[in-house]
């Protein structure tokens, strides 16, 4: 379950998969319009030692004293976990008084909700088999508790007109019932994936214990096939002037429209709209300021239009270039590069050089070749910016230098949960710019930004007078 850390997050006291959280509450918005009244989540997340404990105060009285018949246990470890099944002591004191009498216990209690039935009051239900997949139902085991993946909402039993109208929509929000008091989340793409391959009933019964009818569903095939992803939308697709090249020289087939004016290929937008939509819950207007920058222009200026009607020009990371603005006439790049008298000497040919994009002198080798320290602002030569590979996303934070009390909101919640949505924060200098990294992100909010000796952090990357120098996952 490590993979979860950094995927899940509390809303109120509903610890749930952060995505997931999104989807809910689009899905418990319609829902409500439909038939009236929302549905009220119930704690559905357990993490392990919560689903040991939930498995302790289960057990029947007679088997906290005497060994059940059929239990693996021996009797010397017996002797050691009797104690710890008196449910006054803290599951936490236990763990850290002695880990492997812990573990004892939670191998223990593994053991009688696997193999030994009866062992349990309530009983726990045995895991039956539903269109070829294996489901647990709640509570089971620590390793099989499906509420363990953050991935099951619980609520009390579904009335009747809910279950009928989940039936017919659910899977448009990404979910799928989980018996009648549940739902569990797949993802909206996941479920159209799913359901294109194995049919709509499939998919609806994948938890069910007892099946729907295919002839109770109303939601056909293609109707979810053509459904708008309900958080994010359908991607608002761009087309280009011309073609835009990225870092590597390859032109991008597709690029799409996200807030603020910018366009970043389709699975970077898509993740970007993901991370937008959950700011906005928590009252934030986040928006791009600075998508993806071809490399190089080719001497002519980019336009685009995107299907919904919007319009705009890319801004190449040449362009930035070009700008003389920006050029710093004290550096060695510039006296070298620009300046025939400097450290070149006096003979104009010592001054050029060569790269990616061919034999440059002058002010061009200036441009394209020299480091991002011969700029105000650092700006990366063409084709080394990530801007130009379409990961980056520079966000509406500014700099740190100057902070409203706004974008100071933003970069903090930035902080607590870009990495949440695939997204790390790789430039020290640079407190707006964001990179899509998902297998990255996962390591949580100090994948790139790492706290140094004593807890201070390199470069000051989340800053610790802002309370951001021991973010949690």
């Amino acid at each position: 379950m490590a993979d979860l850390k950094d995927k899940l997050s509390q809303f109120g006291d509903v610890v749930i998969y952060t995505q997931a959280n999104q989807y809910f509450t689009a899905l418990n918005t319609k829902l409500n319009e439909a038939i009236g009244g929302k549905l009220e989540v119930k704690k559905s997340y357990l993490s392990r030692y919560e689903v040991v404990e939930d498995l302790r105060n289960l057990l029947r009285e007679d088997f906290r004293t005497q060994k059940p018949e059929g239990a693996s246990i021996s009797d010397e470890d017996f002797e050691i976990v009797k104690p710890l099944l008196d449910t006054s002591i803290p599951i936490i004191d236990i763990v850290n008084e002695s880990e492997s009498n812990y573990n004892k216990l939670e191998s223990f209690l593994n053991d009688l909700a696997t193999n030994v039935k009866g062992a349990f009051d309530p009983p726990i239900g045995e895991p039956f088999s539903a269109q070829g997949t294996t489901v647990y139902p709640i509570p089971q085991t620590t390793e099989l508790d499906p509420r363990r993946f953050g991935r099951v909402l619980q609520f009390e039993p579904f009335t009747k007109s809910q279950k009928d109208w989940l039936i017919d929509n659910c899977l448009l929000y990404g979910f799928t019932l989980y018996e009648d008091y549940g739902l569990y989340y797949i993802g909206f793409k996941q479920v159209q994936t799913q359901a294109q391959s194995s049919g709509i009933a499939s998919v609806v019964n994948k938890f069910q214990q007892t099946p729907i009818p295919a002839g109770e569903i109303n939601l056909s095939a293609s109707s979810l096939a053509n459904a708008k992803d309900p958080v994010v939308g359908d991607l608002d697709i761009a087309t280009l002037s011309a073609p835009a090249y990225n870092n590597d020289n390859q032109p991008f087939s597709q690029l799409a429209y996200v807030p603020g004016g910018q366009l970043l290929p389709p699975t970077t937008a898509a993740a970007v709209l993901q991370l937008i939509a959950a700011a906005k819950l928590d009252g934030l207007n986040l928006y791009v300021a600075s998508g993806f920058r071809p490399a190089v222009d080719g001497g002519q200026k980019i336009t685009w239009t995107s299907v919904s009607g919007k319009s705009g020009k890319l801004t190449t990371q040449e362009s930035l270039r070009r700008d003389s603005g920006r050029w710093v006439k004290s550096n060695k790049y510039y006296k070298q590069f620009v300046d025939p008298g400097g450290t070149a000497g006096t003979d104009k040919r010592q001054s050029g050089t060569t790269g990616k994009f061919g034999y440059k002198e002058g002010k061009e080798a200036f441009i394209f070749y020299a480091s991002s320290g011969g700029y105000n602002a650092a700006t990366a030569p063409p084709g080394h910016s990530n801007h130009g590979s379409g990961i980056a996303a520079d966000f509406n934070t500014g700099g740190r230098k100057n902070f409203s009390p706004l974008k100071e909101q933003n970069y903090t919640w930035l902080a607590n949960n870009a990495h949440k949505y695939g997204f790390v924060r790789t430039v020290s200098s640079e407190e707006w710019h964001f990179e899509y990294r998902p297998n990255e992100a996962v390591q949580g909010p100090y994948a790139i930004v790492k706290p140094g000796p004593g807890g201070k952090l390199v470069n000051n990357g989340w800053y610790a007078d802002l309370g951001l120098n021991n973010l949690t996952a």
